[in-house]
């Protein structure tokens, strides 16, 4: 089997509009800890910074978002 017969350029062209990275640099020690740490966990280190990144984000949006239901002068309120 080839490649090329996998080869499939919209694939690669949705991804490019739909798909971002982000990613950081560790040093080997920090990296390897990690790993190691990953590999003891079954995830790959990719899923946990997904994973990471995407729990920051919701605790962030939690933290913004009001504590009790937003309540109007006419007695009125609106539950989220």
């Amino acid at each position: 089997m080839s490649k090329e017969k996998f080869f499939r350029p919209y694939q690669a062209a949705w991804d490019k509009r739909h798909l971002k990275q982000f990613g950081t640099k560790l040093t080997a020690k920090q990296a390897e800890r990690v790993r190691a740490a990953c590999d003891r966990a079954g995830v790959t280190p990719y899923k946990l910074v997904q994973n990471l990144l995407l729990s920051w984000v919701q605790n962030q949006e939690n933290a913004a978002r009001p504590a009790g239901p937003t309540t109007y002068q006419d007695g009125f309120y609106i539950r989220r």
